[in-house]
């Protein structure tokens, strides 16, 4: 990342893109939101609550949008939560369980070029250390060389 700076994102939303429509099996801006969090080094965590709406009553549309909400997490190196389709009783569980995360979180700097224009590469972080969990993203953007 250009910065060490910490930064996170707390999305409580039902994942549904009422704006766009039915958006098939991915979010046409999941992919880009996923690049901007990634370039920026954000961390985006997701908690599926779901909406009052008609729309979002249906398994097909609401397991597709917890699908991007988890993608979005994933690759941006955060967790996703939900239990089921229902609303959570409370949200106090993902807030504390976030709270550890965040509490634990560490800078891993590696050297490598982005090249003349910057570039995206795949990264894999793990250890020989048994019952240890690593959340990361799934790329680092690598800025250009000056």
């Amino acid at each position: 990342p250009s910065s060490a700076d910490r930064r996170s994102i707390l999305l409580i939303s039902s994942g549904i893109d009422y704006f766009r429509g039915d958006f098939g099996t991915r979010s046409p801006d999941l992919d880009s939101t996923i690049s901007r969090a990634q370039k920026q080094n954000i961390n985006i965590w997701t908690i599926y609550a779901p909406d009052a709406g008609h729309r979002a009553r249906g398994l097909f549309l609401v397991s597709r949008a917890q699908w991007n909400l988890s993608q979005l997490a994933d690759e941006t190196g955060a967790e996703s939560y939900y239990l089921g389709t229902g609303a959570p009783v409370t949200l106090k569980p993902y807030f504390d369980e976030l709270s550890t995360h965040l509490s634990n979180q560490y800078l891993l700097t590696f050297k490598a070029s982005g090249g003349a224009k910057g570039r995206f590469e795949r990264v894999r972080v793990a250890t020989e250390l048994p019952h240890v969990e690593f959340l990361a993203a799934s790329e680092a953007f690598l800025p250009a060389v000056k």
